[in-house]
């Protein structure tokens, strides 16, 4: 029993360390200053820390976004009832490309969270009120989209950290009350359950 109790704890510690370390390392070296120009209500600017630039993306209002590279991946308000994030759009900065690439599945919406590394995105879907949230993940050379949790699960942490092909958040379980660090394998699709 001491040796299950000891396993235990040291899984959860683990996968705490991860999740923190995950938030510092996949950050990535851009300001996260958005502006409205104010001549161009169509226009948003991403002020680029590294290189000292302002990138401008014709979209309406930003709400959440992700680099990688040349690749944009940014939560925006088009035309939603919450006047919050309703759509995924990656915009590439060589091409200047914008494409739409999922649209919340809810009336009035509120998707953000959006990390991004070189194989994958992710963001949450919920309602303006976040009383209602889904994971997603998007793999980038397929552009598949799955849906990471099964039923509008409360996530405890704000959003979830992607580190590599896992993802990781921590989930409450209001019928059982208590909290579990949830890992998800993106590429097996399994998922590992912590006590926490």
């Amino acid at each position: 029993m001491g040796k299950k109790y000891l396993v235990t704890l040291l899984s959860i510690v683990t996968v705490i360390i991860f999740i923190y370390f995950s938030f510092d390392f996949f950050k990535g070296n851009h300001k996260n200053t958005l502006s409205k120009t104010m001549n161009r209500p169509e226009i948003s600017t991403i002020e680029e820390k590294n290189k000292n630039i302002d990138i401008e993306i014709p979209s309406h209002e930003i709400f959440s976004y992700g680099f990688y590279k040349d690749d944009i991946y940014m939560s925006i308000d088009e035309n939603s009832k919450s006047k919050l994030g309703n759509k995924i759009v990656h915009y590439n900065l060589k091409t200047k490309k914008k494409t739409i690439l999922f649209t919340s599945n809810f009336d009035n919406s509120s998707v953000q969270g959006i990390k991004v590394n070189n194989k994958w995105v992710t963001w949450i879907d919920a309602d303006d009120y976040g009383e209602q949230r889904n994971i997603y993940a998007m793999n980038k050379r397929t552009r598949e989209i799955k849906r990471i949790t099964n039923h509008n699960q409360t996530v405890v942490n704000g959003f979830p950290s992607l580190s590599g092909h896992y993802l990781s958040w921590i989930y409450y379980d209001k019928n059982k009350k208590r909290s579990y660090v949830m890992l998800r394998d993106l590429y097996k699709k399994k998922i590992k359950l912590y006590l926490y």
